[in-house]
């Protein structure tokens, strides 16, 4: 395990990443998306630290669960992440009064099938030619890739003198919107706001490429302006600041639709992206459901161009200084403050960083 970093895991749907690391467990992009998607099932951003690690999929039931997926970000690999996982994983069941947890592997996969009875599980059955519907014969370490091996852990219930899991801090809000321009911080101190308070993680800008995908450039054209003005730097950075507000605008029903459902199901979650405006968090309704003040909205807010330029060069070095895309996102900034605080609604500094989560939590009381 990374040393003095503190493992743990919050509920995700964010569908690039969680794609992205479980490639390990299934070649099948769409089989992963499906399972992400499937509401039935829950999924996982593994942390150490704050810096995603990995992934889990899970799908819980009343006495037997399955872990669907599972996987480590290869950098990471080795250091004991993926049993810390399964333990985590084996905790929230006893939480869930779960009695066992099956996962299932192919009967070729050696070093996972030694490494799950090495984290307590037991070869319990075998499903024959499940791997069928491969078009062509697959090896792995020799072997064909047949059957899926299904093992098995048995939970015992925690001892009662084991200490109690810490519980998460109260909260007056059931949906936090945290909101700001790209490059300010916002994803990472969602991250931290998610595991500080014990809810589900959703990525608001995942949603433009599924709207994006059910329309098309008639029926949206806001949606598919990127798609219809491929060339960004063609434009002034202000018109480019300015559709992005604009953009958001029209993305409202869908976001309202997704804050009815946490509401009416009873899942807390924290919403981030760029596509957040400040007139979401002011709905008096959601769908059919009172606000009540049950929705609660933080834009983070960094006007300082250098230091976002910064930013964007400390994420992604190979793109090198991205001084264009700086200026569109200090301007769409200015603007989302700007509405911020017509509304009514908190703005906070994104810096000193090391302070942020604490201020956020006090300007929500």
């Amino acid at each position: 395990m990374p040393e003095g970093r503190r493992i743990h895991l919050i509920e995700s749907r964010d569908a690039a990443y969680l794609t992205a690391v479980l490639q390990d467990a299934d070649e099948d992009d769409a089989r992963i998306r499906v399972a992400v998607a499937d509401p039935a099932n829950m999924s996982y951003v593994v942390l150490a630290g704050e810096q995603p690690a990995g992934a889990v999929v899970v799908r819980w039931g009343h006495d037997e669960s399955e872990i669907v997926y599972i996987a480590v970000d290869a950098g990471v690999r080795g250091q004991g992440l993926g049993r810390h996982a399964l333990k985590l994983v084996a905790e929230e069941a006893r939480r869930r009064q779960v009695t066992a947890l099956v996962v299932g592997t192919s009967n070729a996969s050696l070093g996972t099938i030694a490494f799950y009875q090495k984290c307590g599980y037991r070869i319990d059955a075998v499903r024959r030619d499940y791997f069928n519907y491969f078009r062509a014969p697959v090896f792995e370490d020799g072997i064909q890739i047949r059957d899926m091996l299904m093992l098995r852990h048995e939970l015992e219930p925690s001892r009662p003198s084991e200490p109690a899991r810490t519980p998460y801090p109260a909260r007056r809000w059931d949906v936090l919107l945290i909101g700001g321009a790209s490059g300010v911080g916002k994803s990472s101190i969602s991250y931290r706001v998610a595991q500080h308070f014990g809810v589900a993680l959703i990525e608001v800008d995942d949603f433009l490429g599924i709207l994006e995908r059910m329309t098309t450039p008639e029926q949206q054209p806001e949606l598919h302006f990127w798609n219809t003005h491929p060339d960004p730097t063609s434009l002034p950075p202000e018109v480019i600041a300015e559709q992005g507000i604009v953009i958001s605008e029209v993305m409202l029903p869908a976001l309202e639709a997704v804050i009815a459902n946490h509401l009416e199901t009873g899942r807390p979650a924290v919403l981030e992206g760029d596509f957040i405006v400040p007139a979401l968090a002011r709905y008096a309704r959601y769908g059919d459901i009172p606000n009540g003040g049950r929705v609660r909205a933080v834009f983070i807010d960094e006007p300082d161009e250098a230091q976002i330029l910064a930013n964007y060069l400390a994420r992604e070095p190979d793109a090198g200084p991205q001084a264009f895309r700086a200026r569109v996102s200090v301007l769409h900034n200015a603007r989302l403050k700007q509405m911020a605080a017509q509304y009514g609604l908190i703005c906070l500094p994104a810096r000193p960083w090391d302070t942020l989560l604490e201020r956020l939590c006090e300007a929500l009381i």
